[in-house]
């Protein structure tokens, strides 16, 4: 009795442990099928930017002429230069990720002091300065005056420059713009200061003359390899060797002395639409194009067919981070705008 005890007890047990090994082996298949655990598609760390047919960068200065003055140059120049005024996707001026850490004025409006937050420095090591943004300010001035031997395509916006009365230099972190006439503080540090991107003085005020600094920046407006757009202050810089300038394709890396939020992407591609469209489409069935376009990792909808839209939707990305730079004004920054990009899954 006490063997057959024994036995009816451990066959008791082994059919326990069966029934719980079988169950376990039914949550994980269970687990292994359901949303939460399918495997999470794998961020992408090369986004594309597609040029619009026909249309090359073509102006690497942060100050962009008339005759080039384009959101896609405006996105080179937000990868490479910070603003002065940031943004946020209501509009809102941002301090936390703005050269300035802020900016008052007196009750008329005509008076503002800026003052810079110290972190922000150049890719050379030397930091942003009260100078740097005086220097840029006066440049801006001159290049929307009518006399320079080359226009800025932003003259008139935020009263530049009938309403701009000067600038001093109060420290090496603060300044003061003056106005000639009363104006709306919001307006102004909207319009005004809010399209000023500081470039580092020590580089481009070579010649100390507004006039012949303007004629040199002309000769090399349109060099990106030029040593003089090697020294930033924007999460990325242009990358020559990654590059085919030759109405093909430019590359930005990430800036390994930015101050702000690292990127997330190795890499940054302004590639024209004909080589776009030549890497991206296969002929076939719509999965197996909506395949070969997922592979070449990211796309501008707005730019391709009418028949990809679906897809590009479809594999559209919002949340990776690019880079800590204008949402409001620059159309590509935080995919403020899907219609200049998408990146996929």
């Amino acid at each position: 009795m006490n063997g057959g005890k024994i036995l009816a007890y451990s066959d008791y047990c082994q059919s326990k442990f069966c029934i719980v090994w079988l169950c376990s082996i039914a949550v994980s298949l269970w687990r292994a099928h359901t949303p939460a655990a399918q495997k999470k598609p794998a961020v992408p760390n090369v986004a594309t930017i597609a040029l619009a047919p026909q249309v090359s960068l073509n102006w690497w200065f942060s100050i962009m002429a008339n005759t080039a003055y384009s959101d896609y140059n405006m996105t080179a120049n937000y990868m490479m230069y910070m603003p002065l005024i940031q943004f946020t996707t209501k509009d809102q001026v941002d301090y936390a990720r703005s050269l300035a850490k802020n900016v008052s004025n007196n009750a008329s409006g005509t008076v503002y002091k800026i003052t810079l937050h110290k972190k922000w420095h150049w890719s050379n090591g030397r930091p942003v300065t009260a100078e740097d943004v005086a220097w840029t300010i006066k440049f801006l001035e001159y290049v929307s005056s009518g006399k320079s031997p080359w226009n800025y395509g932003g003259a008139g916006i935020g009263g530049l420059p009938v309403r701009w009365k000067s600038v001093k230099v109060t420290g090496p972190d603060s300044l003061i713009v003056t106005l000639n006439k009363p104006s709306n503080p919001d307006w102004f540090i909207h319009n005004g200061l809010g399209q000023v991107m500081p470039v580092p003085k020590s580089v481009w005020d070579i010649h100390h003359s507004l006039k012949n600094e303007a004629n040199f920046i002309k000769t090399v407006s349109n060099q990106p390899s030029s040593k003089y757009y090697k020294v930033v202050d924007g999460p990325f810089y242009y990358a020559p060797s990654l590059s085919k300038p030759n109405n093909e394709y430019w590359t930005f890396i990430p800036n390994p002395h930015y101050d702000g939020h690292k990127a997330t992407l190795s890499k940054v591609i302004s590639n024209t639409m004909n080589r776009l469209i030549a890497q991206t489409y296969a002929p076939g069935t719509p999965s197996e194009v909506a395949r070969a376009m997922n592979n070449y990792q990211s796309y501008a909808a707005h730019h391709f067919p009418v028949l990809w839209m679906p897809w590009t939707a479809q594999f559209g990305e919002t949340a990776t981070y690019l880079h800590g730079v204008n949402r409001w004004y620059n159309p590509i920054t935080a995919l403020n705008a899907p219609n200049h990009w998408t990146i996929s899954q």
